[in-house]
């Protein structure tokens, strides 16, 4: 699991969240305090067992960075709504908001949608 909160920066150093979420999920939360996805997500990817991007599938809510990083390093992609908004910052809701409102159907218009 690779998420933007849970194994990141801001959970650092105990990795407490990262830890609930392992304990509830029964998987590994990938630590990454240097950068956040998508700038990680090759790195991730390269400190796995198998190491090959197109074993990995990445789920987002986000083209714009779970999408396209995904499809930059040859992972699959799986783009879906968020789990939750609570908490999030305007910008990013902002960005989701013009990402499925128009670029997704010019994608989908495209015969490129993710």
């Amino acid at each position: 699991v690779l998420s933007n909160s849970a194994g990141s920066g801001d959970d650092a150093p105990d990795y407490n969240a990262a830890k609930a979420c392992e304990a509830a999920l029964g998987l590994r939360v990938a630590r990454h305090p240097e950068a956040q996805k998508p700038q990680c997500l090759e790195g991730v990817v390269a400190s796995l067992p198998a190491s090959d991007a197109s074993t990995v599938a990445v789920v987002g809510d986000r083209l714009a960075t779970d999408v396209l990083a995904a499809n930059e390093i040859g992972a699959l992609s799986v783009h879906t709504r968020p789990l939750d908004t609570k908490g999030d910052n305007p910008a990013a809701l902002v960005s989701r908001f013009l990402e499925n409102r128009l670029l997704l159907p010019l994608l989908r218009r495209l015969g490129a949608a993710p």
